[in-house]
Parts: C-alpha cells; structure tokens; sequence
C-alpha cells in the first residue's frame, strides 16, 4: 500500500500514536479476475479485517468513543464490534449508572454508530454484556436461565425401610457459583423423578454398576417431601433423586476479585442456549431497553452482526426445562430412566485439559451410556440449532443485521452449527482440524463467511506480540477455512483504577491490546491491508476439496504430500438436499468433493450409511481407513439398526469404486489406483497446505508453507490459464514466470520462505492491470549497507495512564545493535527510523532490498517514493523501480511492541492467573508434546501443553521476556 512520506516522518519523530494515514479502501468487487486485481492494490472495506472494541461498560465518553472508532477506521479495519469486558478493573463500578445497557452506555453505542456509518465501516454488537450470553431481569429460576441435571442418592439394604426427605444434590453448590464473586446464586432445585435400582456390582475405581431392568420409580412414595419405601429383599439398592436446576452462573468469566462490580443490573445470568424461552427473553431485553429508533436506524446503514461469543457454561450435565419432551419428539423414546447414565461432577482442571467427556458416575448392565449420550446430545444440538441459531438469524435479519456465532464449547456439535448460522465464528482455540469442521459446514450449506476471533491467545499476553506473530497465526487460521478476522482486540483508553500504559481489557493477561497506544500500531494500515488481501482471496467464488473426510481427522503427512485438500462435513450434514453426486462430485454446488474418505469411523447413522451406497453406486470414488463401521451411533431400537449397517456395509465393499486401507499412510495410493489424483501436485514432499476457490473466470490458490525451513517446488495445478502471483504485501499482481500447460495441468515454479503465504490466480483469460513477468536471473551484485542516521522515539510513561512521553534522539550507527545495547535504551519500545545513501554507476534491471533480521516490523522508503511494509517472513522487497543512477536514498522504520517498556517499569499484568500447574503457571516447564514419527506426524503442531490450538497461541499469564527489537541486519542490496 501507499504512505504519503510526510506522515511516516510525523508517526516517528512526534507523538507516535496515530497510524501511518488514513486512506480510501474504496472498491467492491464484481468477482472476475480483472476485477481481482484492482481490489488486491486496495481492498475493499467489507473485506478488510475488523477488531473487537472492548469497553468498561458506560464508564466511556461519546466524543472518545467517536475518535476511536475514526481511529479503527484510518488504521485499515472494515469494522468493529462493541463487548464490555472489563475483567481488569480492580475497582467498584456502579451497574445501576455504569453497567451495560444504562443510558451512558447506550450513548456510546449511539455515537459508535454514527462515526461507523460516517467512515462507512461495519458495527457489530454482543448480544450481551460478557460470555456466555445472559441479560438483566433473567434469574436462575427461570426457564429462559441456563439449568443442569444434578442428583443426589441414598443407599438401602435389601429388606430395609427408607423414610425421609429426598435425598438432596450431592453436589450442594450450583455449578456457576465463584467462590470470589458469586458464593450464593439463588438456586432453587427441583425434582423431576426419583428413582431406585438394585446395585449389581461395586469396585474400587470404577463407577457403581446397577440393574436396569430393576428400576423402580419411587414418585408414588412421596408425601409432602417425605419419601417413605422399603427396598425388596436380597442384595444392595441405590435411591437416585434427579433435580433441575439453575447453574446460577453470572456473567463474569474469570471471578477475579471481590471488589469488581456486577456488569450490569440486575445482575445478569447466563442464559438457557437449547430452548424458545431464552431466546425470546434476549430479544425482548433488547427491543425494550436497547433498540431505539435511532440505534435500529444506524444498524441497518452500519450493517454488522449481533455476537454471540463461545458457549463457555458453568455445568455439570447440560440441562433444559423442555428436554424429556423434546427427546420423545426427536428421539422417539423416553429418557426418564435413563438419567442415572447422564448425572455428572464438576469438573476438575484435569478433566477439561485431558478431555474425554464428563466423568461417568453409574453404569448399566445392558445399556450402553455412550450410544445414550449420543441421543441426549443429537437432541440438545438439534435444539440448540432450531430454537438459538436459528432464532437469533431470524432476529437479526429484522434489523438489517447477521447472526455472528461461536457454536464451540461443551458439546455442541460445530460442523452442524456452521452450516446453520448466518456467519460462523471460531477462534485460535480451533487448531486446524477444527477449521476444518466449520468450513465443511459453512461450504455445505453455501455460505459465504467463517469468521475468527484472531489471535485469542497470540504470544499469550498483551504488548508482547509483532504484527508477524499474529498473521503467523492467522494464516493457519485461513488455511483451515477462515475468511474474516476479528482481531483480539482494542481497548477503550482508559477506565477506573487503569494504570499506563491505559485500560486493558483483560489486564494485560491474554491475547493483545492492539490500538495507538502500542508502537505497532503506526503498521497497521499496511497489515489491515494484507490481511484484507487475503479475506478477499479467500471469498471468491466457491471454495472447493478434494475429499470430504468423515470421521476422525487426517492426520498423516502423506495425504498432505500428495496435495489433496480436505475437510469434514459432519455427518449430519449427509442427510442434507445439498449432499449428493452429481458429475462425479459430492455436493457439486459446493465443495464438489471427488472423493469421500471414511477415516476411522466406527459408528455410522443408517441413513447415512445408506446415503454413502448411494454415493458410491452413483459412481463416487470411497477410500475406507481402518474398521468398517459396524453399528449405529444410536441407542434406539439399536440392534436392527447395527444389522442394518452390517449389511449396507458389505454391499459398499464390494462396489468396485470402494477401497479400504490401514494405516492413513495409506490413503493417496488407493486414491491414486481409484483415478482420484490431487488437483495440486508438489515436485517434492512438503508441508505445503492449500485452500482451492473456483469460479466461472479463474481459480485461485492460497499456499502456506507451514515449516521453518524454505521450499522450492515446481507446482502443478488442475487448471487451464495463465498463472499470476499476487503479492498479499504491496497488491502487485504479476504473471509467474516460466510456466507450461500440459493438458488440464498448469505447472510453474514457487519459492516460499519459512511460514509465508502465497496466493496464486489461474485465470483463463489474460489480467488487464498485471505486471509483467520478471524474468529470473543470478545475482550480479551485492552491497551491504552502513553509515545509518537513525531517529528513535522511545515510548514512555506520561503523566496520566493513557498519555505516553516521548524521548527522541538522534544518533549515528554504523554497525546494527538491538536497541536494547544502546546506551540508556535498555527497556526502549518504539519505533526507530533509519536513513542512509546509496551511490549507483546505474539503476539496476532488478534490485531486491533484504533486511537480514528485524525486531518488529519494518516498512521502507525509497528516494521519497511511497511507503511499502516489508514482508515479515522474507524480509525482502524488490526495489528497482524506485532506484536510479546516483545517489539514492534508503529509508527503513522499524516499530516494536510495548513490552520492553513495561518491562523495564516494572509494570505487572493484572488479574488472571493460571491454574497452579497449568502450562505458564510457573509451576515448572509445560510438558513435551507427544513423540511422533517425523516422516508422519500430525497435521498440527500447537503449542505444548495445549492440545488443539494452533500454532503461535501461547498460554496467558506467563513471564514476560526482554525482546531484541530495531533493525538488526545485515541489510544488503542484491542486483541482478
């Protein structure tokens, strides 16, 4: 992108807090590939990335909430989305003045608004004050309030009498009380059957195993709350009492301290998320006290969504007023007496870090739980689906607005979700596989958009991540399938009790803090462009895999080495219109799938195995991994439908398009000996990931090279045309060099460092708008540069906590120091600004700039030509239409984030601390990650101790490190 000169020299060597310029983002695209090229030189808004604008409820001013959305806007985003979390302020607030949804906060909303349709930018809203969703007037008691399935138990001799009162939750507390903030939630239990059951075996270690033929419903044996029986002869019994209840849990995630106030009055529950009642008690909150007329106007210009952040609940067995109803409906069976098999505990740390499920407390002889929870959960989706996502769409779209939701959490089944919801959201939480899932869904059912909460835990606190940590991320991110970023996040400048260098959300603890008062801040125009460069890449046309993959993920390096892309269509969605063959493809208005891999599947749907048969009978290519499923997932009328799936099993078998492999390793030969090749090959095996869009004009590919090591391939790609490389970093859009056709293969050669991203165009027509090739050629020439004037501004504490002093200083370098080991800069962060002069007998064909190694992020200007950011994993950019013969000029800024400064002040994080022994707790190293085969491990590689995350993410809270920021070098001038 371009910087007018004089305000990079401004950001540098003056106050530093505002971007490099606001500037025009200007054009829409039609869709075709011309059209493509006049968006990547600058992408459109509704493009553009956006970031989460938190807020400490109605303590914020309107005309600071105006400036900073006008500061959203100049740095690049397409939009924001207004959340109070304020999980950092140490000190009281008054819900009743300040809280969410007073008169002060619903000011700011008003004045948020109009600057967004102002600067013609998106607003998005939470659909509550915190996570997960809950509203004032709501108490847990209520239907509208999340409930759980608790039960208490009394033992009894065979023979012997009992009589008393019910017996009461083992678990006392309801699930959502905090031990800080919310030690007496106003829980009322209530009973819903009890019931008792001959005990037929008890062991140490496991759980007690009891007869469920022998269960005997004691309801007619209560009078007054006074149960009265005696058990039959012989043996031991269990009493079981099954109460619902309300978890009590308050809209505060992390329960920090005693003195932080409620976010709102009265004290918002969090809310039921399967039945109508929450929904209708959510929308009615919001048409009274929050949709004036003013507000229903803007939205409709502004054009955003309503946000509903992950299903984070409090719950030891997930409950709904409505359920024994609706599982008849849906089921087709009653569940009363089988809820002993669902009853849970609180979870422990160990539990939600280990997974497996809830822990299981009883068993039955004959009844297999897992088949049983399966329907509980099939039924809570289905409701969560019909009544929650489906409600809250319909809601939205009244207002000229979307439903934006993240449908992660307990066990919500996402890939189903995905498809549902008018725009999908995950978050770094998902590793790739997870991506994977929402895209499937989203792909499925023809939508445009699976948005990311982006760099939720980048480098795991604030003020420490570069703009090149965080698109480290988000391009795994993209690669799985996201296609809208909303950055993690910005906070309002300042709040009760805020200490420099301001407010911070989350007090510095997790995840960033980006906005002015971070040095990184003067880049973001340049990287709100890149990212929008690549969210517009990654909405064109349809996106399109080589596999659907039903079953456990694909985990080995062989199938990524032999190109095909993939993802997973959860198995539900196979019942859906969209889900059948046509052309040889599987869902062929979609990701027109040209082969279906079943991977590890033990348990199948009958439908759905039926739906596979006819797949395959109507000519698609089955890879099968492992066993053959043998059964249904199911509980009801179980054992005619395992036969049924025996038998439609073996009829697949035996097609002659079917093959059935083990290991995973596998997979691309019986793809190969089946006609299925890749639609991208490699010349050599890498770990080099795809996304594949098509359109009627061109496809395009995004690449990520996802290794520290660099790759050189000759590619080749399912296509006819001529191929273009754009560069995501300035929007060039220039035909590769060198390439061939060969029959419906277009093949050229690609270089890409460690983790850069590339997107290439196959169009099939000529671009207009395109530069020329460059043709390759050995370097002629190499000159290393030295004789550096340089301008610091090292960022400082001022006066108040959201005003920053800047010290400038002047100095000459010849030799590239961190700034660190200068003198009196040891906890500098900034920025820094390097000048020096070039002498040429004569302007080179071709000159490429490298920077050697940069602590932050660089940008550079030459000869007082326009400002270019310089690709942070190449540090390299090709300069010679800006060189000339004589004396040049080279100017290089370099911008740090904060964390340095807070270092050296000696200014602490505030408020959120790891479980002790949590990785980053301090309690010694996190674990190693599991071994695994070098030739064959998994997809992904996340941080250790964190299983399921993608790479980059970092657990919060941990210790901050001295970073070695400033230009490092060697930078050299390579001539060709």
């Amino acid at each position: 992108m371009t910087i007018n000169r004089r305000d990079l020299i401004k950001a540098t060597g003056a106050a530093g807090l505002s971007p490099l310029v606001p500037f025009s983002n200007g054009l829409a695209s039609t869709g075709t590939a011309d059209d493509l090229v006049a968006a990547m030189r600058n992408p459109p808004k509704s493009s553009r990335p956006q970031i989460r604008w938190w807020w400490p409820g109605g303590t914020i001013n309107p005309e600071v909430v105006r400036r900073e959305a006008g500061i959203i806007a100049d740095a690049g985003f397409g939009g924001f989305e207004i959340a109070d979390v304020r999980d950092s302020i140490q000190v009281p607030i008054d819900p009743k003045e300040f809280g969410w949804a007073t008169p002060r906060w619903i000011a700011g909303v008003e004045a948020a608004l109009e600057e967004a349709a102002a600067k013609g930018i998106a607003a998005s809203l939470t659909v509550g004050p915190h996570w997960p969703t809950g509203v004032p007037g709501v108490v847990p008691d209520d239907d509208a309030a999340a409930k759980e399935l608790v039960h208490g138990l009394a033992h009894v001799e065979g023979g012997a009498a009992f009589s008393g009162a019910v017996p009461p939750p083992v678990q006392p507390r309801p699930s959502g009380w905090l031990a800080v903030q919310n030690e007496h939630p106003p829980v009322t239990p209530e009973l819903i059957a009890v019931q008792a059951f001959r005990v037929l075996e008890e062991k140490a270690g496991a759980p007690p195993l009891l007869d469920a033929a022998s269960l005997i419903d004691l309801t007619g044996y209560i009078t007054r709350d006074v149960l009265n029986w005696r058990a039959p002869e012989g043996g031991k019994w269990l009493v079981l009492s099954f109460w619902q209840r309300g978890t009590g849990q308050i809209q505060n995630m992390f329960g920090m301290n005693k003195v932080t106030s409620m976010l709102a009055h009265p004290t918002p529950y969090v809310l039921d998320i399967y039945g109508p009642t929450a929904v209708q008690a959510l929308t009615r909150f919001w048409e009274t006290h929050l949709l004036k007329d003013r507000i229903k106007a803007l939205l409709r210009r502004t054009g955003g969504a309503f946000f509903e952040d992950s299903i984070e609940l409090s719950v030891t067995c997930p409950w709904t007023p409505t359920l024994l109803r609706e599982f008849v409906r849906r089921a087709g069976y009653d569940l009363t007496p089988y809820l002993a098999l669902l009853v849970s505990r609180a979870l422990t740390f160990d539990d939600m870090i280990g997974g497996g499920g809830r822990p299981v407390l009883f068993r039955f002889a004959d009844v297999d739980a897992a088949r049983l929870r399966h329907d509980v959960n099939t039924v809570l989706n289905a409701m969560y689906v019909d009544y929650r996502i489906k409600g809250l769409n319909t809601w939205a779209a009244r207002y000229g607005m979307k439903f934006r939701v993240q449908p992660t959490g307990g066990d919500i089944n996402s890939g189903l979700a995905a498809a549902v919801a008018a725009i999908p959201e995950g978050d770094n939480g998902n590793d790739i596989h997870g991506w994977r899932r929402m895209a499937a869904g989203r792909d499925v059912a023809g939508s445009k958009l699976l948005s990311d909460e982006a760099g939720t835990f980048v480098k795991g606190q604030a003020h420490v991540a570069t703009w090149r940590d965080l698109i480290y991320m988000l391009q795994r991110d993209m690669i799985g399938g996201a296609n809208q970023m909303m950055l993690h996040g910005f906070s309002y400048e300042d709040a009760p009790g805020a200490t420099w260098p301001g407010f911070s959300a989350f007090g510095r603890s997790i995840g960033n803090d980006w906005g002015p008062r971070d040095p990184n801040w003067v880049m973001a125009p340049g990287m709100t462009a890149a990212i929008g460069r690549m969210q517009h890449l990654l909405r064109q046309g349809q996106n399109t895999c080589d596999l659907a993959v039903l079953g456990a993920p694909l985990t080995s390096q062989a199938v990524l080495h032999a190109g095909y892309t993939f993802n997973y269509p959860a198995m539900e969605l196979f019942d859906w219109p969209q889900m059948h063959v046509a052309g040889g493809r599987l869902c062929p208005e979609g990701p027109a799938y040209r082969a279906l891999v079943l991977n590890a599947v033990e348990a199948i749907d009958v439908s759905v195995a039926e739906k596979l048969l006819g797949f395959a009978r109507a000519g698609l290519p089955i890879v099968i991994v492992g066993g053959v499923p043998q059964r249904t997932r199911g509980w009801k009328d179980h054992q005619t439908s395992d036969a049924q799936v025996k038998a439609i099993m073996v009829r697949l078998q035996a097609l002659p398009n079917v093959r059935r492999v083990d290991p995973q390793h596998d997979v691309p030969a019986a793809l190969a000996a089946l006609g299925v090749e890749s639609a991208l090959t490699m010349s050599a095996p890498h770990r080099l990931l795809a996304i594949h869009r098509r359109s009627a004009s061109h496809d395009i590919y995004f690449l990520l090279n996802d290794s520290d090591v660099p790759t050189e391939q000759t590619l080749g790609i399912h296509s006819t045309g001529t191929p273009y490389q754009i560069d995501l970093w300035s929007g060039e859009v220039r035909e590769i060099a060198r390439s061939s056709q060969s029959g419906v293969s277009v093949h050229f050669r690609l270089m890409l460092s460690p983790n850069e991203s590339a997107a290439i165009i196959i169009a099939r027509a000529p671009l207009r708008g395109a530069l020329p090739t460059l043709t390759p050629a050995p370097p002629r020439q190499s000159i290393t540069l030295t004789g550096w004037q340089v301008g610091l501004d090292d960022w400082r504490p001022g006066p108040t906590p959201n005003a920053t002093d800047h010290d400038f200083a002047q100095l000459h370098m010849n030799a590239l120091v961190p700034w660190s080991e200068l003198p009196n800069r040891k906890g500098m962060a900034g920025t820094a600004h390097y000048t020096t002069k070039l002498t040429l007998d004569q302007a080179p064909m071709r000159a490429r700039l490298s920077l050697g190694a940069v602590g932050g992020t660089a940008a550079i200007i030459v000869n007082r030509g326009p400002t270019q950011i310089v690709n942070p994993f190449t540090l390299e950019i090709e300069i010679s239409r800006w060189l000339m013969p004589g004396s040049n000029s080279i100017e290089i800024l370099v911008a740090s984030p904060l964390n340095n400064r807070l270092i050296a002040e000696h200014i602490e994080n505030i408020g959120f601390k790891p479980p002790e022994g949590a990785p980053g707790a301090g309690g010694g190293p996190p674990p190693p990650p599991t071994a695994k085969a070098p030739a064959d491990r998994d997809l992904v590689d996340g941080p250790p101790g964190m299983t399921g995350m993608q790479p980059g993410a970092a657990p919060p809270g941990g210790p901050r490190h001295v970073q070695q920021n400033g230009l490092l070098g060697p930078v050299t001038l390579i001539c060709h």
